[in-house]
């Protein structure tokens, strides 16, 4: 009676246990408070509207350097426990890492197909998605990539698993290739999904392809173009970016959901909700995207070819997991360096190219992925 009397709202249990989170409670604003519940809230209603009862909790971390806990967003899909299963005490967890922009629902469609084997999660890199939005200082590469390799490892402990099959996409695939590289006896089984910086390439060969690609651009792209050279060099992030005055945010958002991530009809409005609030919320880890590659190409500065071949030739390492490589048949990612690693078998792996599918495999093709990763796990 006193709560409509005098205006004030009744929360519901769910938004009072989203207020009592550590990675809410650390916001400063009241802007990222409200875009962070709303993100929350609408996470679970995509959950609820696609029939999935993930276990979602936030995992507590340390990381060197930083004199507070962190905690990294976490969704889990519990291995369905049937006899035959009860006995594989060794059987490994998957763990998802996703793309760029992306968040921990970027594999919403494809998290719960293992659940009959496998104990499966997916996580929002630190400092995006719902985990710790902290303060990012880190400006080297070197640094950029062993905070989110620590960040890994230091979840994987936290949660007492001892071997991981790593699926990742895009930036996750990157990233999940760097932890592999230095966590190796922790990886049972590595699939890069369209990574990010599988192809070596110098500043000037991405130099040369910008100047061609302008030169052959009419005005309105040529445009486009030096408007986001203008940001990249700003370091505008996402949210960044959509915060800016004159963004058709809704239009630009809706049109992504609907033709890029082809997010079901019924769930669009969810999902558009869901990423608004997460722009709300403010820069962190993802500022890391600057230092890591170089524009407009999207080519790692430390790339997947090049590493592998400096681990491999140069410092005689062996690794025991295999790599396999998954890019779209339309996909704007660059393979030619995933497939010299392939045809040079400079270390076990395999290469395919996923059917009727764009960069965006794991919402394009989840089951052709979950099969592919089946078949290659002996």
């Amino acid at each position: 009676m006193f709560s409509s009397l005098f205006g004030t709202k009744q929360l519901t249990p769910q938004e009072q246990k989203i207020k009592n989170s550590q990675p809410y409670k650390a916001l400063q604003t009241e802007d990222e408070r409200k875009g962070y519940i709303k993100a929350a809230l609408n996470e679970t209603l995509i959950y609820q509207k696609c029939s999935l009862q993930p276990i979602i909790e936030d995992v507590k971390i340390r990381l060197d350097g930083i004199n507070q806990d962190l905690f990294i967003h976490t969704i889990k899909y519990p291995r369905k426990q049937t006899q035959q299963n009860q006995l594989q005490n060794e059987t490994p967890s998957v763990l998802c890492l996703h793309g760029y922009g992306g968040t921990s629902l970027s594999y919403y469609k494809l998290s719960s197909l293992f659940q009959d084997i496998f104990d499966t999660y997916a996580i929002d890199f630190l400092g995006m998605g719902l985990s710790s939005h902290h303060e990012f200082h880190h400006t080297e590469i070197n640094e950029c990539i062993e905070y989110f390799v620590q960040s890994i490892e230091n979840w994987r402990i936290a949660k007492g698993i001892d071997k991981l099959i790593i699926v990742g996409h895009s930036f996750g695939g990157y990233m999940g290739f760097n932890y592999a590289i230095r966590h190796s006896q922790r990886v049972f089984k590595l699939f890069l999904v369209s990574p990010l910086g599988g192809t070596k390439r110098t500043q000037e060969e991405v130099d040369i392809w910008f100047k061609k690609r302008q030169e052959e651009s009419g005005y309105i792209q040529s445009q486009f173009f030096n408007y986001f050279q203008s940001a990249w060099h700003e370091k505008k992030t996402i949210a960044r970016f959509f915060k800016m005055p004159l963004v058709p945010t809704y239009l630009m958002l809706n049109n992504y959901l609907k033709n890029r991530l082809q997010i079901e009809d019924n769930l669009r409005s969810i999902w558009y909700d869901y990423m608004t609030g997460l722009i709300e919320l403010p820069d962190s880890s993802d500022k890391a995207i600057f230092y890591l590659l170089r524009f407009p190409r999207m080519s790692a500065i430390h790339s997947i070819e090049e590493i592998l071949n400096h681990e491999i030739k140069e410092q005689k390492k062996q690794f025991n997991f295999h790599i396999h490589f998954m890019y779209g048949d339309n996909d704007w990612m660059c393979s030619d360096g995933a497939q010299r690693i392939f045809q040079s078998q400079l270390c076990p792996s395999s290469y395919k190219v996923v059917i009727k599918s764009t960069h965006n495999i794991v919402y394009d093709q989840p089951k052709l992925i979950h099969e592919y990763i089946l078949s290659n796990l002996n």
